[in-house]
């Protein structure tokens, strides 16, 4: 007998507030999320490689999504 799968996080919502809660603590999300979305940025200009690019936008929507989640 095979167990049940376990539930995946979801992407936005609740999910992305206990995944971000749990990753960055009871800081304001906005001060660890900034730097990264510089550092991918500054990253994505040194290299000139597109998979940087990509991280800088995928983590965007994710500051996007979060304040949104927020404010409802």
């Amino acid at each position: 007998m095979k167990a049940p799968p376990k539930e995946k996080p979801l992407l936005g919502g609740e999910g992305l507030r206990k995944l971000t809660d749990k990753a960055y603590g009871p800081q304001p999300i906005w001060q660890a999320w900034q730097p990264e979305a510089a550092r991918l940025l500054q990253e994505f200009r040194r290299t000139g490689n597109p998979k940087h690019l990509v991280a800088l936008a995928v983590h965007i929507q994710g500051m996007r999504v979060r304040l949104e989640s927020e404010c409802t």
